[in-house]
């Protein structure tokens, strides 16, 4: 009867143990619209069951699940990217993830990231996973965010930083 209580009391403790999603794959969305004159680009964490990391694409934006050069122009705001999206591989350093890189994103000419990665699950380091253009009176507003990504919790940011263009 011992032995059955232990037993129980093991599959107890077991049952009460958090569950983890099977995968998780990063990829990256973006939003060009010329009602808010704002581009955004934001990180997206889906996952194989519901979790509270999961992150879904907000609507509006538009996924970016292959190769992309793109422009968005709204107002006085003239954004041009080049990303590449590298999928998941069998072998090799976080294999298992997509990876996302913005090749070149310029506002207004400038370059503003060059051969960074975005949304990347494969370091604990804060990645850069947000970022937000938008008119502020006479100025373009450019705000990039970080934030590290863990199952049951999302992204927490760490921090942002803001310039004016």
């Amino acid at each position: 009867m011992k032995q059955l209580m232990v037993v129980v009391a093991i599959g107890y403790l077991c049952s009460a143990l958090p569950a983890y999603a099977e995968w998780a794959d990063p990829s990256a969305a973006y939003l060009c619209d010329s009602k808010t004159v704002r581009f955004s680009m934001k990180s997206i964490m889906e996952t194989s069951e519901p979790d509270q990391g999961t992150v879904r694409r907000e609507p509006g934006y538009s996924s970016v699940y292959t190769d992309d050069d793109f422009k968005c122009d709204v107002g006085p705001i003239h954004v041009r990217a080049n990303i590449v999206v590298d999928p998941p591989h069998e072998t090799g350093t976080c294999a298992g993830f997509t990876h996302t890189y913005l090749r070149s994103l310029r506002v207004n000419g400038k370059e503003l990231f060059h051969e960074r990665t975005f949304n990347s699950a494969c370091d604990s380091n804060p990645e850069l996973y947000k970022i937000e253009v938008q008119q502020r009176g006479a100025r373009v507003h450019v705000q990039s965010c970080y934030a590290t990504w863990a199952w049951e919790v999302g992204y927490k940011q760490t921090k942002c930083d803001e310039i004016d263009l």
